[in-house]
């Protein structure tokens, strides 16, 4: 009986300690990394050490991750043979981290699992109500000064209607994955267990329709609208026998009310859709780039379309397995950090040739198709697999633009839909091990 108690309570302390690093991940991204690193190497320790009978290392997921590492270690290789001696700084977010991940999956058990659920649902309800007051201070609209909120900035470079100013953190990048989570939860997940969930996921959703606006970011508003458009269809196709919920219809009729709202306040009606219509106009090159009242030259498109030439251009000299992870384009445009662009799907084109962008998709294509398989069970992992395929697929799209899940603290995000297939996977073997079990023994 000790000996429970005592297992039992080291269990609690390293979920607590998950949940900790999950939320350093979510609210402090890109900081506080030496603390991440203790958190880490903590959970590793009390997870092999005390909790080495729960480690589980399923066959398909286990394979996956080493498939991406391999993969990874391929085109480093590549880099080097092409004289790229900086590739050794990619060891970090292409070998070490993704082996980080795969020891955490194979700790983490479906108790462990519904206990970070729990948790991360407060977390996103905590970043979107912080996005807020962020918002509120730079404007000084509360009495409270951006300075002793850590990790907003100002953004001078995007003013809002009514002459209020844009607040921007590091940890708006999660917004692509967190928005399209609480849209998905919001409409299709099975809350009846717990009114108290079921009104935070609708104040999630309420607060992502008003951190999106305030917030202005295109891509932001563009998953926003993909994610609420792909929850919508295919909710039905999940639970088709329950039709129109009575919440699901206010939510609804919600949305249509705040999109009235916007029409009918001329200010903020061509302000939003006048700047993202201007915005894809000078993406495709129909116009020219603006300066702001500022002074600000909002040139990220046109400087967009320049590196989409430049990396083509480079790939086309090694168009089969490319330059390798970590090379630079032959011109350089606006890369702060070597061998990572805004552009993130023409780079893996020009760093992987060919042959590396089929094998990128083809991982995620087999996610893809294991977790819709998954939802189609419509067992109690269904709905967690699509609110996570709806975040996942939001995040990709942002990615698009920006290499958002090149670093440990957004990375995270790719493994996720993999801990799902993990317990699934398990929960199934163990399941069917069990009936042959009975089988047997009645015969």
């Amino acid at each position: 009986m000790v000996e429970n108690l005592k297992n039992n309570s080291l269990t609690k302390i390293w979920q607590c300690l998950v949940c900790a690093l999950l939320f350093l991940m979510i609210w402090a991204t890109g900081h506080l990394i030496w603390l991440k690193i203790i958190i880490v190497l903590i959970c590793l320790c009390v997870g092999l050490l005390y909790n080495n009978s729960q480690i589980v290392f399923e066959p398909w997921s286990t394979m996956w991750i080493c498939s991406y590492i391999l993969f990874n270690v391929f085109f480093m290789f590549t880099a080097f043979l092409n004289g790229n001696s900086s590739v050794f700084s990619l060891v970090t977010v292409r070998i070490l981290e993704p082996l980080i991940f795969l020891f955490l999956i194979s700790m983490i058990n479906l108790e462990d699992y519904h206990f970070f659920k729990k948790a991360v649902k407060f977390f996103i309800f905590f970043l979107l109500v912080y996005s807020i007051i962020g918002f509120l201070s730079v404007n000084q609209l509360i009495p409270i000064s951006s300075k002793y909120l850590p990790f907003v900035n100002n953004d001078f470079g995007g003013v809002l209607p009514f002459g209020l100013q844009k607040a921007t953190s590091q940890n708006n990048q999660w917004l692509y994955f967190l928005i399209p989570c609480s849209i998905a939860m919001c409409f299709i997940e099975n809350m009846e267990n717990s009114k108290l969930f079921s009104l935070l996921s609708v104040l999630n959703f309420i607060l992502s329709i008003v951190v999106t606006v305030i917030t202005l970011k295109t891509a932001l508003i563009i998953v926003f609208s993909i994610s609420f458009v792909f929850s919508l269809v295919i909710k039905g196709y999940i639970n088709k026998s329950r039709g129109i919920t009575a919440k699901k219809f206010i939510l609804f009729i919600l949305l249509v009310c705040f999109v009235l709202l916007l029409f009918l306040i001329p200010s903020i009606r061509s302000f939003i859709f006048g700047t993202l219509i201007e915005k894809v106009k000078i993406s495709l090159g129909l116009s020219a780039v603006q300066v702001n009242k500022y002074g600000v030259v909002d040139a990220g498109a046109d400087i967009r379309l320049q590196q989409i030439d430049d990396l083509i251009t480079t790939w086309e000299k090694r168009p089969l397995f490319g330059w390798g992870d970590g090379a630079n384009s032959s011109e350089v445009i606006r890369s702060n950090v070597s061998g990572f662009y805004e552009m993130v799907y023409f780079a893996k084109l020009m760093q992987r040739g060919i042959v590396g962008v089929i094998i990128y998709l083809v991982l995620f294509f087999l996610l893809y198709y294991r977790m819709f398989n998954i939802i189609k069970t419509r067992t109690n992992l269904s709905t967690d697999c699509y609110v996570v395929l709806v975040g996942l697929t939001g995040m990709l799209v942002a990615n698009a633009t920006n290499p958002y899940i090149e670093a440990f603290d957004k990375l995270i995000i790719i493994f996720i839909p993999v801990l799902l297939i993990k317990l699934y996977n398990h929960s199934l073997n163990r399941f069917q091990h069990k009936s042959s079990v009975l089988f047997e023994a009645r015969r």
